[in-house]
């Protein structure tokens, strides 16, 4: 018998994610049902990488994962989408509802899921960060306990007048118990509740031990239930039978139940007073801390914060005693979420920046522990998110050693992808040390080879090119830099058409930058072609063309004229041809407005380059005529 026992339905988180700052958690129910909900936040964003890889989660997906940070027996029904958000990186903010459950969840509960799910990510997309999910919630849960739908206040009263049956014996009650505890335990029964209860009753005050075992069954199935009333007085029957008995190591445990389920009630005087008793009597260690844990839960309800940071501690302390290091994070971890919740509503700029400091001092911490807890994966993610908190108070320095950690946590569990967005992440943050931007960069293109999915690998290559191409142009290596950008481009150009299209915008302005007009314009154009007219990045594209092909008009031209001048006529033809195509390249991107006043000018440079006629012989002039015949509208 066992508070981990409990399971409380189904647990419903709705999270937008930032590549900078990360998870950020708009809404979860029940409130407090997870110890650690940014953890499973990011858990969950980093497993849709591996799974989908890197920028996917803009799409429209749903999926199931495992989720080991809470059990081995749980699991994650997973949707996302995005909404466009012009302040952030490809202007489209991700976004995901997870609803958390146990594996051996009802069936009815999974098929409602596959129907509705996309409903109430279509809710969180109107809603945005007004969004609750306890609407999901209910209606969800509202089907799981149907599933195991347990007994109203009526049916337990008539069970009681029936069970004054004189034939039915202590010794068949107590064998009932075992077979009530046989039902629920293995398979979830229904018939568990009705044979507990009347166990229960016919031993009350008869043999109090086993009536209180026989109550707490109860307490439990209506707890898993979501019938908490009920709950709470069965397991406060379960505390006076169990005292009755002279079993307080039992007594301590209802109590702890009694503490758990007024909590959820919001009765928090009775569930303070419960933990403080089982406290008392409590000697297993690993008991107490959560007990204290628990504790803490309840001050940060009343804002007693100096006290719950006192149970924070109490519990870390009891965790210790026999080297539970996992308990000993995700106390620190549960910590560490509160304290950066109390930042987010403050608005004293110095009270907000120390609380965040802490935060980020307590998820270092927890992952000391789940190091020492061989839990790597989970430890490297803990570093994440406090590396996410550094950065939001500016404190680089502290966010590249935490990210060079994590960096060195997923590798040791073979983890390329995130080792490999590691170093991205880290060439960014890199001012002007180019050294080391580039020895990132390397080594994230060395990772991103052993990447297995061909997909993701090809995702976070072109991701790495693209980088090492803004190295080569911080270094004035214009050249590398195009090799790079071309690499990128086609490792990328049909796998991510987001990916496809910013870096091919990176590499337009780089053109654009050095003076190559003619490649820009054609970058530019391709994007036009990709996003649409009725896109804003498309018809922003389709100016942008305009202007280089006009630019390289202008730059070709002048290089034809200076050869014609030094009587290089070979050459000279060349350039005059560039003039041409590029001339025909500015009319098609034209705006339709403005299409009189460019036919104008291209007829000027036209003429211009016909009076130039005299000066090439019959096969160059003939060559030329051939060229301007082809254009595009007539003169």
């Amino acid at each position: 018998m066992s508070p981990d026992q409990i399971f409380e339905g189904i647990f419903a988180l709705a999270v937008i994610w930032d590549e900078r700052a990360g998870p950020t958690i708009i809404s979860l129910y029940p409130e407090d049902s997870l110890s650690d909900p940014i953890g499973v936040a990011l858990q969950i964003y980093l497993s849709s990488v591996a799974v989908f890889g890197q920028h996917q989660q803009a799409q429209r997906i749903d999926f199931s994962l495992p989720l080991l940070s809470i059990s081995p027996n749980h699991l994650v029904r997973v949707a996302f989408d995005s909404w466009p958000d012009l302040e952030v990186r490809g202007e489209v903010r991700p976004f995901y509802i997870g609803f958390i459950m146990d594996k051996e969840t009802d069936r009815i509960v999974i098929d409602d899921l596959t129907k509705n799910i996309w409903n109430y990510i279509d809710q969180f997309k109107r809603e945005k960060r007004d969004y609750k999910v306890k609407s999901a919630w209910v209606e969800i849960n509202a089907n799981y306990m149907a599933s195991k739908q347990g007994l109203n206040k009526q049916s337990i009263i008539d069970l009681k007048s029936e069970n004054e049956d004189i034939d039915y014996t202590v010794l068949q009650a107590i064998r009932d118990i075992e077979i009530a505890s046989d039902y629920w335990l293995r398979d979830n029964d229904r018939r568990a509740l009705p044979l507990a209860l009347k166990t229960a009753y016919k031993l009350d005050n008869v043999e109090n031990g086993p009536a209180g075992h026989a109550y707490f069954l109860a307490g439990t199935i209506f707890t898993q239930t979501g019938d908490f009333e009920n709950a709470l007085e069965h397991f406060s029957k379960s505390v006076d039978s169990f005292k009755k008995a002279n079993d307080l190591e039992n007594a301590a445990e209802a109590m702890f139940n009694v503490a758990v389920v007024a909590f959820r009630l919001e009765k928090y005087d009775l569930a303070k007073s419960n933990i403080l008793l089982s406290s008392d009597i409590q000697q297993d260690n690993i008991r107490k801390a959560k007990l204290y844990l628990q504790l803490a839960k309840i001050h940060i309800k009343l804002k007693e914060y100096d006290s719950a940071s006192n149970s924070f501690e109490f519990a870390l302390e009891n965790s210790l005693k026999t080297n539970d290091y996992k308990l000993a994070a995700e106390i620190l971890s549960y910590y560490s979420f509160r304290l950066a919740e109390r930042a987010q509503a403050t608005t004293d700029e110095n009270f907000q920046f120390s609380l965040y400091e802490h935060s980020a001092s307590q998820r270092e911490r927890a992952a000391e522990y789940l190091i020492l807890a061989a839990e790597s994966l989970e430890a490297a993610s803990s570093l994440l998110i406090a590396s996410k908190i550094f950065l939001q108070i500016k404190n680089e320095t502290k966010v590249i050693e935490l990210l060079l950690k994590a960096k060195t946590l997923f590798l040791k569990d073979s983890d390329f992808i995130s080792a490999s967005r590691i170093l991205v992440d880290l060439i960014n943050m890199q001012k002007g040390d180019l050294e080391t931007k580039e020895s990132y960069a390397k080594e994230a293109l060395q990772y991103s080879e052993k990447i297995a999915d061909l997909d993701v690998r090809s995702l976070i290559k072109s991701r790495v090119l693209n980088e090492m191409a803004k190295i080569c142009r911080l270094k004035n290596s214009g050249w590398e830099a195009k090799e790079y950008y071309n690499e990128a481009l086609s490792i990328i150009q049909d796998r991510s058409e987001n990916d496809f299209i910013k870096i091919s915008l990176n590499y337009a302005n780089f053109l654009y930058q050095i003076e190559d007009y003619g490649g820009s314009g054609d970058i530019f154009y391709q994007i036009s072609g990709k996003l649409g007219l009725t896109n804003s990045k498309g018809q922003k594209s389709l100016k942008n063309a305009h202007l280089s092909y006009k630019k390289a008009v202008g730059a070709y031209l002048q290089t034809a004229n200076t050869l014609l001048h030094n009587k290089n006529f070979k050459e000279a033809i060349s350039y005059y041809e560039k003039v041409i195509g590029e001339l025909d390249m500015a009319y098609k991107t034209t705006n339709i407005n403005d299409q009189g006043q460019i036919k104008e000018w291209i007829n000027q440079i036209r003429k211009s380059i016909r009076s130039k006629s005299l000066l090439f012989n019959n096969d160059q002039n003939k060559h030329l005529e051939k060229i301007d015949s082809e254009f595009i509208f007539e003169n």
